[in-house]
């Protein structure tokens, strides 16, 4: 989670300073906003994956309401 946010930031930076016009900004901010989310369903959903074939035992809360 937390690298996924370093990189989007580097990411939308260097996107930025690359486009490098003001009034191309708010197309480029979309366009990034589309691609991070498509980023984060890629790792999120490769990071279920990989505990679910790990077979990680679910936290249980109902031991701690007893």
């Amino acid at each position: 989670m937390i690298m996924s946010i370093l990189f989007h930031g580097i990411w939308d930076f260097v996107g930025s300073v690359a486009v490098g016009s003001v009034l191309s900004t708010t197309t480029v901010n979309a366009t990034f906003i589309v691609s991070n989310l498509i980023l984060d369903l890629i790792l999120f959903s490769g990071a279920w994956f990989y505990l679910r074939a790990k077979k990680i035992p679910s936290i249980r809360l109902d031991r701690f309401y007893r």
